[in-house]
């Protein structure tokens, strides 16, 4: 176990980690709108703090919408950041718990559950677009979801 108790990354999983990722990465525009996508069709409730999307109700309107475009992108960014940055807790931590005070701060977020209910979708679509994880691959990517989830929920 280390910080945030949460036991690191082997060497493995890392590497299923990244090969899985990277997939995602070759098409991340589409995966991310399909994310965002699935997430509402999920969670109808979380869309008001969405505001600049609340009128995007299909993929077709978020796939042609700059304000979702630039969001997906965001959140792509962010957990490629993880992504290449899986062992150092201190960037992590430093990225994530200001995410978490901006969430809070610019955004008005007030209900954190969404963070992990996101990031389970996110890991729905890199096991869709890689035919399935490994078991290293799966605990990899819990690992790297959870301390994220954790650090964005931290100012709450």
């Amino acid at each position: 176990m280390s910080a945030h108790g949460i036991a690191r990354t082997t060497e493995g999983e890392r590497a299923a980690v990244r090969a899985s990722w990277a997939v995602l990465m070759k098409d991340y525009e589409h995966a991310g709108v399909q994310i965002l996508d699935k997430f509402f069709k999920a969670n109808p409730a979380a869309k008001p703090f969405f505001t600049k999307m609340k009128d995007l109700h299909t993929l077709e309107d978020l796939a042609s919408s700059a304000d979702a475009r630039w969001h997906v992108e965001r959140i792509i960014q962010a957990v490629n950041f993880a992504v290449i940055n899986i062992e150092d807790r201190e960037k992590l931590s430093n990225k994530f718990v200001k995410l978490s005070q901006d969430h809070i701060e610019e955004f008005h977020v007030t209900d954190p559950q969404y963070f992990m209910i996101l990031s389970q979708t996110i890991l729905d679509e890199v096991e869709k677009r890689n035919g399935g994880l490994s078991g290293e691959g799966k605990s990899g990517w819990h690992k790297v979801m959870t301390i994220i989830c954790k650090m964005l929920k931290s100012k709450y």
